[in-house]
């Protein structure tokens, strides 16, 4: 059953996209809202890693809770790209936070001041953030 919910929702979420991305006419083209949402939900699911690898040693449930998070967001970016794709882009966004944070988890706090909000404000409302993409057509030149 929750599988069943799960599968209808993923279809509802991608016929809305599709339908919220055919209402914009743009020189910023639907594949690339596309290219851009697939690698926010990438950069997320690195983000999610990160806080896993940071708590699970303290707090198992949690640990799970970011596992989940990961899970979710690799699922919505492989629907959008593809497994492939949304895989490597996960590999390039996780070794960049390492660099970022050097390493050192004492420093999350420089990944969760980048990626947190939006992070957030993607797994809850992922046409939110579809918006802003489509609106970045108004800062590309033509």
């Amino acid at each position: 059953m929750i599988k069943l919910m799960k599968k209808g929702f993923l279809f509802l979420f991608l016929v809305m996209l599709t339908f919220l991305i055919t209402s914009y006419a743009s020189a910023y083209d639907d594949e690339r809202v596309m290219a851009n949402l697939s690698s926010d939900y990438a950069s997320c699911a690195a983000y999610y890693m990160w806080d896993r690898a940071a708590v699970i040693e303290k707090d198992e449930k949690l640990g799970a809770d970011f596992m989940r998070m990961v899970r979710a967001a690799v699922a919505m970016g492989t629907e959008i790209s593809n497994e492939k794709v949304t895989i490597a882009r996960v590999r390039v966004y996780g070794q960049q936070m390492k660099k970022d944070i050097s390493g050192d988890f004492s420093n999350m706090a420089i990944l969760f001041d980048k990626y947190s909000d939006m992070c957030t404000s993607l797994m809850k409302d992922p046409e939110e953030r579809m918006e802003y993409w489509v609106a970045q057509k108004d800062t590309v030149k033509e």
